[in-house]
């Protein structure tokens, strides 16, 4: 592929395309006041966070970990993740572009540059480029890709529609922000530049299957937490519907437990204080409010149970197309190799030009007919089967 506007969007595009309805960035989220319904749908999905810790530091480069998600069909992640993801896409597809993961610090924003790094130290600075360049901003996470000279106008205008829309930016300390109040911060921010293919200094140099091992681990262990969960839901609803009685001696002691330790916040007594002296003054009521909250969350982690299992499955879609799209170059591969192995075994088969004779008739040896052949064998001389480019 060429560089040029209309294949660096295609490319975009396929990108776009491998994040839509797998899990969601966990730093994006909906003002519960403005959007209760989409509050709680990303609430749901935007599992990133809490689902899978952040792998960067096990992968020693970025298109490594955007290659190891492509191959797990894995979606999480926020910015850094996604670039990651688009970076692995774009050197596929265009091997011979220069390709730069840009960082806005202390904006704490990541995203891809194809074409030659315009070596700007600010995003504001981007629109002293000129907006014929052949350079471009492809940023997945915040759904842009444009030329580089276009991307602080369009960056501006997503984080006002994001704005309008109710959208909030959570920022790693757990602050919910404006987006045009966050974007502003990135937009004064100092800019960092770092090759994709090139180690990070503070990563793990470790190889390709140990960051996949350390993703599938991660997997794993996120599928046994949930599944506790759900397990200790069920255990404490049996407990309740066959013996109340030691239900209600278990929360005494565990409400009592709360309120002797130093350092539980005060909000966190007050609630205990209120719980127990319900549990004491009104048992019935203490046990159907439990009840009720049980029931709720058996219902939230049912509906949370559906949507990872629908995950699941795009996520082994993806595998799948991504297992589809290798196979011809392994065939490729494949026939390269026998083409070459096959014109060796002939040439060690056919026979050796004679050597020096010793003087005086020589005993004459009848030439197979296989031999005889064997020189006009359309594979002897012929260049090897050409590899294919993985589309």
């Amino acid at each position: 592929m060429k560089l040029n506007e209309e294949n660096v969007e295609s490319v975009y595009q396929e990108v776009r395309a491998f994040f839509k309805g797998g899990v969601k960035a966990v730093n994006k989220t909906y003002d519960q006041q403005i959007d209760p319904a989409k509050s709680e749908r990303v609430r749901t999905r935007s599992n990133a966070g809490a689902l899978f810790p952040k792998v960067r530091d096990e992968a020693p480069t970025a298109l490594m970990l955007g290659d190891v998600m492509r191959d797990t069909g894995n979606t999480w992640g926020n910015c850094y993740e996604a670039a990651s993801v688009a970076a692995s896409y774009f050197k596929e597809r265009m091997p011979d572009v220069k390709l730069t993961i840009v960082t806005a610090s202390p904006g704490d924003h990541d995203w891809l540059i194809v074409g030659e790094d315009p070596g700007k130290t600010t995003v504001r600075a981007f629109a002293e480029v000129s907006r014929d360049a052949p350079v471009f901003a492809v940023d997945v996470w915040a759904g842009i890709c444009c030329r580089v000279g276009q991307y602080a106008d369009e960056f501006q205008e997503t984080m006002g529609k994001w704005q309008d829309a109710g959208k909030r930016v959570v920022t790693p300390d757990g602050t919910h922000q404006l987006p045009v109040s966050w974007g502003n911060g990135v937009f004064e921010s100092q800019l960092r530049s770092q090759d994709p293919a090139v180690p990070y200094l503070s990563g793990k140099l470790t190889d390709r299957q140990t960051v996949l091992s350390a993703v599938r681990d991660k997997q794993e262990e996120l599928e046994s937490l949930f599944q506790s969960g759900r397990d200790r839901i069920a255990q404490r609803m049996r407990l309740i519907d066959e013996s109340p009685g030691e239900f209600l001696q278990q929360e005494n002691r565990r409400l009592q437990s709360r309120l002797s330790q130093e350092n539980e916040p005060e909000e966190s007594r007050k609630e205990a204080r209120s719980r127990l002296t319900l549990l004491e003054t009104d048992s019935a009521r203490y046990i159907q409010e439990e009840k009720e909250l049980l029931t709720e969350l058996t219902s939230e982690v049912g509906a949370l149970a559906a949507e990872r299992e629908r995950l699941r499955q795009v996520q082994r879609d993806r595998i799948g197309l991504r297992q589809s799209v290798a196979r011809p170059a392994a065939e490729a591969d494949s026939l390269a190799s026998g083409s070459v192995r096959s014109s060796a075994h002939k040439r060690s088969r056919s026979p050796q030009p004679p050597g020096p004779q010793p003087p005086g008739p020589q005993p004459t040896q009848p030439q197979s007919a296989s031999a005889s052949v064997q020189h006009n064998q359309p594979g002897d001389g012929e260049p090897p089967v050409k590899r294919r480019r993985r589309l």
